[in-house]
């Protein structure tokens, strides 16, 4: 099915469906809030995307994600850019607290030793909640930089 025709489908799908938008949706600065507001934002915006997309709707807008790097955002989707930008947000904070900051990695200095084509693997793993992956690359970077001397 063609993205075009599947975003049509989504669009008319959303039709009518609860306009309610989480809090915060405008395009603040996130990067001012601490971790726990910032994770209370996305589990809010997820929670509005689980329960206004379809199965079918959620899993093709991973799949775009994983394949793009971007959550698509706009009316035919059923997602704003304010929403798109709290999660992926959310993300990268938790992740730079539960798991790159245990290896002394920033997100950015963690994504400098990603090749381009692992970076749909790391996004699936993100999806899922498995850590796993992340720990343990972020391990082989750290000690790589420090063999290194950065």
């Amino acid at each position: 099915m063609s993205t075009e025709r599947q975003a049509a489908e989504q669009s008319q799908a959303t039709e009518g469906t609860d306009d309610r938008q989480p809090e915060g949706d405008d395009l603040e600065d996130l990067e001012a809030l601490d971790v726990e507001t910032l994770q209370a934002r996305t589990n809010e915006a997820l929670d509005h995307f689980r329960e206004t997309h379809s199965e079918a709707q959620q899993t093709f807008i991973a799949e775009a994600f994983i394949d793009a790097g971007e959550i698509p955002t706009g009316e035919a989707f059923g997602i704003t850019e304010a929403q798109a930008r709290t999660v992926e947000a959310g993300y990268i904070r938790t992740m730079e607290r539960d798991v790159f900051s245990q290896h002394g990695l920033s997100y950015d200095q963690w994504l400098e030793h990603v090749a381009d084509e692992d970076l749909p693997t790391f996004r699936r793993a993100a999806i899922k909640g498995d850590w796993t992956l992340f720990h343990r690359h972020a391990s082989q970077c750290a000690a790589m930089r420090r063999e290194v001397g950065i």
